[in-house]
């Protein structure tokens, strides 16, 4: 995961993406304030080039999940609207194990 989740956490996806694909990406986390986030709309991403990544034999894997991006403003909704859901029916408790990590990306205060 080190090899594709570095440069889409640390960029919050803006390394592969349109400006104004990372503008709603960014306005999304903002409106939300929730640390956790970002790792909902990972989640959405993978969810939503599923069939693409497991049609890749095991030595591709990596290297189609560092290719992939988000190609329209339609694309970044679903995945808002996937983020929204997955946060919902993720266990509190996930959040809170994710604050006490050193992942975190957004600091409490």
């Amino acid at each position: 995961p080190e090899v594709y989740s570095t440069n889409w956490l640390l960029t919050v996806f803006s390394n592969k993406n349109s400006f104004e694909v990372c503008i709603l990406l960014y306005d999304f986390l903002i409106y939300y304030n929730d640390q956790a986030m970002i790792y909902y709309l990972v989640i959405a991403f993978f969810l939503n080039n599923k069939n693409t990544i497991l049609s890749q034999d095991i030595f591709h894997v990596v290297q189609c999940i560092t290719k992939l991006g988000i190609d329209d403003i339609e694309t970044v909704k679903k995945l808002m609207e996937t983020a929204i859901k997955v946060k919902e029916n993720t266990p509190y408790t996930v959040p809170a194990s994710l604050a006490q990590s050193t992942l975190i990306l957004f600091p409490l205060t």
